[in-house]
């Protein structure tokens, strides 16, 4: 009996060997070159969930049901595990988007698929198509899921980095954040409005906000302006996007000009004033004149600036003013102090001061009033003129358009 059943037990692991030698020739098969990673992850899946060979010329013994009982109930296990977490396709930023490639045009088998970049939340896929064309594929990771944001073509002779961007303002900003200074990975970009054709993109880098201006031009977005909001270590700025060598799509490749800033008028007189409040006159005005005041505006301009401009040629000149508002007699003053030009655009720095107690106080200066020569702007396009005070500190923003 004992001999009987050690060959009893020699014939069930002979055929366990054989059950495992036909497994491993399964897997070995799914990898042959040639066949596609899907149809690998199919046969080498076949071979761990099938249970334990068994015919009707020789079924399994007690034991082998057992056994391929187990495996077949774990293996249920396994399927339903399997079907709970997310699909092989989301495990990284490019199966992500290979498993999406007919969506967007690409063939997952012979499409090119690199990842450029990635975090632990955001990714970047380049994809190079067989007809030559490239793109670049952003993705978010959200509950363990890579997800596509957008994808742009790449393209030769494009503007910013060569991206042709197609309906989202941040992913236009983003891909030209180098040219501005912004860091696309780091910094934080925002859509604030979307509408009329127009767009705003706040981007918050090292303690300093911007707004990103865009209007819209066929199917693709353009940055117009970049407008750094002021604080207590920034101050505000004002430039279009041209001055950061910003080229817009269809743009003839042409020499950047280099734009300089040129002092219109400079006035040091104001240089030792200090401001010790914490807020200005609720009436204080600063503003520019381009014709001479009409009866309807006399309401909305002090009349001693009213007054001040009667004999200014406003053919030749325009007028820039500045008033204090309602403030005591003595102690305090309003002073023009300097006007920068940049392009096409006017940087007005107006210095104030107010009393200290115990301090000598002399006659409040309440106004300013300085002109400027229009041949040094250009009225066809338009002029951007900035008031800030001697902080930074934004007070008004104008543009002018000619009519």
């Amino acid at each position: 009996m004992k001999h009987t059943s050690r060959r009893k037990s020699a014939k069930r692991r002979c055929k366990r060997l054989v059950a495992a030698l036909a497994g491993a020739a399964v897997v070995t098969s799914a990898m042959l070159p040639g066949l596609p990673l899907s149809h690998a992850h199919a046969a080498e899946n076949t071979a761990i969930t099938a249970p334990s060979p068994g015919t009707e010329a020789n079924p399994p013994t007690e034991g082998q049901q057992d056994n391929n009982k187990e495996t077949t109930q774990e293996n249920a296990v396994n399927h339903d595990r399997d079907k709970e977490r997310p699909g092989e396709q989301q495990s990284s930023p490019v199966a992500a988007v290979k498993a999406a490639a007919a969506a967007y045009g690409f063939d997952a088998r012979y499409d090119s698929f690199s990842l450029q970049w990635n975090s632990s939340t955001e990714a970047v896929v380049m994809v190079r198509t067989d007809k030559g064309k490239t793109f670049k594929v952003r993705l978010s990771k959200t509950a363990g899921d890579w997800k596509i944001n957008s994808v742009t073509e790449v393209v030769t002779g494009g503007h910013g980095d060569g991206v042709i961007h197609l309906g989202d303002p941040v992913e236009v900003v983003k891909d030209n954040a180098s040219t501005f200074g912004f860091d696309a990975y780091d910094d934080s970009f925002t859509l604030l409005s979307n509408a009329g054709g127009k767009a705003i993109v706040q981007v918050k880098t090292s303690g300093q906000t911007f707004k990103v201006d865009l209007e819209r031009s066929g199917s693709n977005w353009i940055i117009t302006t970049i407008r750094g909001i002021g604080n207590s270590n920034y101050p505000a700025t004002y430039r279009p996007a041209s001055l950061y060598g910003y080229r817009t799509p269809g743009a003839a490749t042409a020499p950047v000009t280099t734009v300089t800033n040129k002092t219109l008028y400079n006035n040091n007189i104001f240089a030792d004033w200090t401001w010790h409040e914490s807020a200005y006159p609720a009436d204080m005005k600063v503003g520019v004149l381009l014709f001479k005041p009409e009866s309807a505006d006399i309401a909305d301009i002090p009349g001693i600036i009213v007054d001040k401009v009667e004999p200014i040629d406003f053919s030749r000149q325009l007028v820039l003013y500045a008033h204090i508002g309602s403030v005591a007699s003595k102690g305090y003053g309003i002073g023009i102090e300097n006007v920068v030009q940049t392009g096409n655009d006017l940087t007005v720095t107006i210095r104030t001061k107010s009393p200290l107690e115990n301090h000598r106080l002399s006659p409040t200066i309440d106004n300013d009033v300085i002109s400027l020569d229009r041949l040094t702007l250009n009225f066809d396009n338009p002029i951007h003129i900035q008031f800030v005070d001697q902080k930074g500190t934004t007070l008004s923003n104008y543009t002018l358009y000619r009519k």
